[in-house]
C-alpha cells in the first residue's frame, strides 16, 4: 500500500458529537473574550482614550471582540432554538438567561454603588428623576448617567458603558424569533440566503453618498445581528464545515484585512470571519480549569467589570494606571460573576423546568451556557 492515509477532516458537528455535545473551549473562550474587554478599557477609563478602531493588531482585535461574542451566541444558542422549537418558549429561555442579571447589576449600580460615589446628597440623590430613568436600561432603552455619578473622571457621567450592546442583543433574539415564526429560522440554506440578503444590503448601503465606513462598523448594531445571525447558521451547517487550521488562518487575514482596508465589505465578511474563528476556538481542547468549570461567569465579567472599573479610577487616584486598574478589576469583576451566577442566574435558569417537560432532552435545550446546545450570554 503506497503512503499512508490521510485522517478525513473533522467537521464541526463531529467534534461536537464526540465531545458529548460539548465544544471543550467555549466556556473558556467566552470568559477570555470577557476579560478582554476589561483590558480594553483599563486603557480608555484610566486615561480617556482607548485604541482607534482598526488600527493596528491592538486595534483590530479590540474591533472584533463584541462581534465574536455574539457569533458565538448565535452559535450556542442556535441549539436551544432548535430542541426547543416554540418561539414564546424560546423567548422566554432567553428572558430567563439574560434579564435577571442584567436587572440585579442595574439595581446595584443605581442603589449601592450610585448612592456611594454621587456628589449630591443622598435625599437629592434619589429623589432625582435620572435615578429612576436610570432603571430603564432594563427595558433596553439605554441611559450611562446616574446624578452626580463619576462627574470628574476620564470618561465622566457614565456608570457602566457596557450596556451598548442590550439593545443589540435584544434586535438579535427578536430577529430570530420572527425567523422562527416564518419558518426560516432552521431552514439553512433559506437562513443562510437571508443572511447574504441582509449583509449584502448593508454593504451597498455603505457605497450610498454621505455614508463612510470604517472598522468601528463592525460594532454597530446591524453588525452585531449578522454576527449572530452568521452563528446560527454555522450550528445549521455544522456538520459540513470542517474544523481546518488553514481555513481559521484565512478567516482571521480576511476580517483582518477587510476591516482594515475595505470596511464597506465589513459586514459581509466581518460577521462570517467572526463566526469561523469563535467556533474553531471554542472547539479546542484546553485544560480543564476549576474556575471555568465551576459556572458560567462570563456575563457576570462582562456586566459587573465597567462599573467596578470607574468605582477603581474614582477611588484610587494615586493609581491611576491601567496595570493597576486592570488586575484589581478583573478580580473583582470575577467575584462579583460568581455571585450573580450562583445568587441570581443559576437560581433564575431553575424556572426553566416550569416551561418544558422535565426530560434529559428538553433541559439540554436549556440556555444554562454549559454546553453547545445551551445558550450564551
Amino acid at each position: 500500500m503506497r503512503g499512508t492515509l490521510r485522517e478525513p477532516t473533522r467537521s464541526v458537528g463531529s467534534v461536537l458529537q464526540a465531545n458529548g455535545g460539548i465544544g471543550p473551549g467555549f466556556d473558556l473562550l467566552r470568559l477570555a473574550l470577557a476579560l478582554s474587554v476589561v483590558v480594553f478599557h483599563s486603557f480608555q477609563l484610566t486615561y480617556g482614550r482607548g485604541w482607534n478602531a482598526g488600527n493596528g493588531v491592538a486595534g483590530l482585535a479590540v474591533v472584533y471582540v463584541v462581534p465574536t461574542f455574539f457569533a458565538l451566541s448565535g452559535f450556542l444558542v442556535a441549539g436551544s432554538m432548535v430542541r426547543l422549537g416554540r418561539v414564546w418558549t424560546f423567548l422566554a429561555f432567553r428572558a430567563l438567561r439574560i434579564v435577571p442579571a442584567l436587572a440585579a447589576e442595574i439595581a446595584l449600580s443605581a442603589v449601592l454603588l450610585g448612592a456611594l460615589f454621587t456628589a449630591f446628597p443622598l435625599a437629592a440623590y434619589f429623589t432625582d428623576p435620572g435615578f429612576w430613568r436610570y432603571f430603564s436600561n432594563a427595558l433596553g432603552i439605554i441611559r450611562y448617567e446616574l446624578p452626580g455619578v463619576f462627574l470628574n473622571l476620564p470618561v465622566a457621567n457614565v456608570v457602566n458603558g457596557q450596556l451598548w450592546t442590550v439593545p443589540s442583543e435584544l434586535y438579535c433574539y427578536l430577529a430570530l424569533a420572527a425567523l422562527m415564526a416564518m419558518r426560516i429560522a432552521t431552514r439553512r440554506w433559506l437562513l443562510l440566503g437571508a443572511f447574504l440578503v441582509l449583509a449584502i444590503g448593508e454593504c451597498v448601503l455603505g457605497l450610498l453618498p454621505g455614508r463612510h465606513y470604517t472598522a468601528g462598523v463592525l460594532q454597530s448594531a446591524e453588525s452585531l445581528v449578522l454576527c449572530f445571525l452568521f452563528g446560527v447558521v454555522l450550528y445549521l451547517f455544522r456538520d459540513e464545515v470542517p474544523v481546518s487550521l488553514p481555513l481559521f488562518l484565512a478567516a482571521v487575514l480576511a476580517g483582518a484585512l477587510t476591516a482594515r482596508f475595505v470596511p464597506v465589505l465589513a459586514l459581509l465578511i466581518g460577521p462570517m470571519a467572526a463566526g469561523y474563528v469563535a467556533v474553531y476556538l471554542g472547539l479546542r481542547r484546553v485544560p480543564r480549569l476549576p474556575l471555568v468549570q465551576g459556572g458560567d461567569y462570563s456575563y457576570g465579567v462582562y456586566l459587573y467589570s465597567f462599573p467596578l472599573q470607574q468605582a477603581i479610577v474614582a477611588t484610587l487616584p494615586g493609581l491611576r494606571e491601567w496595570y493597576w486598574n486592570l488586575p484589581i478589576a478583573a478580580v473583582a469583576a470575577l467575584l462579583f460573576a460568581m455571585l450573580s451566577w450562583h445568587l441570581v442566574e443559576k437560581p433564575a435558569l431553575r424556572a426553566r423546568r416550569f416551561l418544558v417537560p422535565s426530560t434529559p432532552e428538553a433541559l439540554r435545550a436549556s440556555p444554562s451556557g454549559r454546553t453547545a446546545n445551551g445558550g450564551a450570554s
